[in-house]
């Protein structure tokens, strides 16, 4: 906002250009609005937080005139809600029913919010949606503005079970309580440390980096899901150039970007190097950024080494030697992987071949939720559907999935289908049934997990299973060698 403020004093010449730019380089007020224009609405200001929206596209006209609240960095509070809905009835002069408000947000909700917005839902049939100022500006960047409003205002129109969500969680109304290791792999990111985030299958890693891509909003970021990626990793370096130019252009519209091109070959890491030199030169000068960071999120970079079963990527080592080049020599770009084991920067050799990333990335694992986390995970989404939890149930869920996010929506969402209407209260009959039903079920996600376990992983499992918690020293095998003791030092 200071700096949106200077350069509006420098540039302006009336009280109306100032407070417009101003505005415009506020990503409070920013934001939503060309989010909004994107979609294709017609933005009229009411004051200097609240919009009102018009449309004659199909999709959103049945809605109305829709009344925006742009609100602080801070927690959406009950009074806030009840504020926002007297704020629309006095716009749509009284006429609430079938209406909606939208209330831009950059936190989750509170508590007592939640419960009001699901209040005026079901006595009032007048909904306020809150949006996540973070998931507007990813879906500017990927030009999805349009699908994003649809698919949050049908969820949150419909009775949506969700508990039942199965993609990455984008949004603060539904991402919970990472905030201590993001905070940590910000810390290593300031320092110029490369990190590693690992952590089971369903944990919460990639919704994490979402989150995480936000609070680097003054750094350049490009983000690459190698799921999806081709499996040469000689077509990598393109890709990462454009998305580190997409996301400046994004962050600094105009700025003047280099015409990237395609290397021969035999000259792709020092274009690489030299095009990514030149993007970090360009954007210092502009932004005035001396100390601006490159951040390299790699998601699933456990498919790039070859395996028992895959052969993995092609050129793997030379991709990972020319990141850990950069590195070392500039300092700027920083990469960040994520995977579910850490053998990628923990193993010397691959075959015959060294392991450039040996010992490159800090290790950081994504625990299960502790269980106040749990709680608050489970509480904060059920507020949103109508349902309160007894403190018997909560402690039931916490104690059959350990705080682990997946399955603990899963037994949620069980329990959800059952219920006859809402709003209702789950107790611990209603967790045990959701576990029994769970189980019946034979849930893949167990299997898969299982599936991916070494050896020595799934000696640990069946060992902890069957001593329940314990020392580490009653899980050795006595007559194990140094070799496998340091394996399963490795694996807990």
């Amino acid at each position: 906002y200071a700096a949106a403020l200077k350069r509006a004093l420098r540039l302006t010449t009336s009280p109306q250009q100032l407070v417009q730019a101003v505005r415009e380089g506020n990503p409070l007020f920013s934001v939503p609005l060309n989010f909004f224009k994107e979609v294709g609405f017609h933005v009229e200001d009411i004051d200097a937080s609240a919009l009102a929206l018009s449309s004659d596209l199909p999709g959103f006209k049945r809605y109305g005139e829709i009344y925006v609240q742009l609100c602080p960095d801070a927690a959406l509070h009950a009074d806030d809600v009840k504020a926002i809905f007297e704020a629309a009835k006095r716009r749509y002069r009284g006429a609430l029913d079938g209406r909606i408000a939208l209330a831009v947000v950059t936190e989750t909700p509170e508590s007592g919010a939640r419960f009001q917005i699901y209040a005026y839902r079901s006595e009032e049939n007048f909904t306020v949606i809150p949006l996540s100022r973070a998931a507007l500006s990813k879906s500017l960047q990927d030009q999805t503005c349009a699908a994003e409003l649809d698919m949050q205002i049908r969820q949150y129109l419909g009775e949506a079970d969700l508990y039942g969500i199965s993609t990455p969680v984008t949004d603060v109304r539904s991402f919970f309580v990472r905030g201590k290791v993001i905070d940590e792999v910000l810390d290593y990111l300031n320092r110029r440390q490369p990190v590693g985030v690992f952590g089971l299958r369903k944990m919460g890693k990639t919704s994490m980096m979402g989150q995480l891509k936000e609070r680097l909003a003054t750094d350049a970021v490009a983000s690459l899901d190698l799921q999806n990626a081709p499996k040469d990793c000689e077509l990598l370096y393109g890709t990462i150039l454009k998305e580190f130019a997409r996301d400046l252009n994004f962050k600094h519209p105009g700025l003047d970007l280099p015409e990237l091109g395609r290397a021969d070959p035999a000259e792709r890491v020092t274009h690489f190097t030299q095009a990514l030199l030149d993007l970090h030169e360009r954007w210092q000068r502009r932004a005035g950024k001396a100390d601006g960071k490159f951040v390299l999120i790699l998601d699933e970079i456990d498919r790039m080494p070859p395996t028992a079963s895959e052969p993995g990527f092609a050129h793997f080592e030379a991709f990972l030697a020319a990141l850990r080049g950069v590195f070392q020599r500039h300092r700027f770009l920083v990469p960040v992987v994520i995977c579910v084991d850490p053998d990628v920067t923990r193993t010397a050799r691959w075959g015959e071949r060294d392991n450039p990333a040996f010992r490159f990335f800090k290790e950081l694992f994504l625990a299960p939720f502790e269980r106040d986390e749990c709680f608050e995970m489970v509480t904060n989404i059920g507020e949103q559907m109508g349902l309160k939890y007894e403190q018997g149930a909560l402690d039931a869920l916490y104690d059959e999935a350990r705080g682990h996010p997946f399955v603990t929506r899963q037994l949620c969402s069980l329990i959800v289908a059952k219920l006859a209407s809402r709003p209702a209260t789950v107790d611990r009959a209603m967790v045990r049934q959701a576990v029994r039903d769970y189980l019946e079920s034979r849930e893949p996600y167990f299997e898969s997990t299982w599936e991916r376990f070494s050896p020595v992983d799934e000696r640990l499992m069946l060992r902890l299973a069957e001593h329940g918690p314990c020392p580490f020293e009653a899980l050795e095998v006595p007559e194990a060698g140094r070799d496998e003791k340091r394996a399963l030092r490795d694996a807990l």
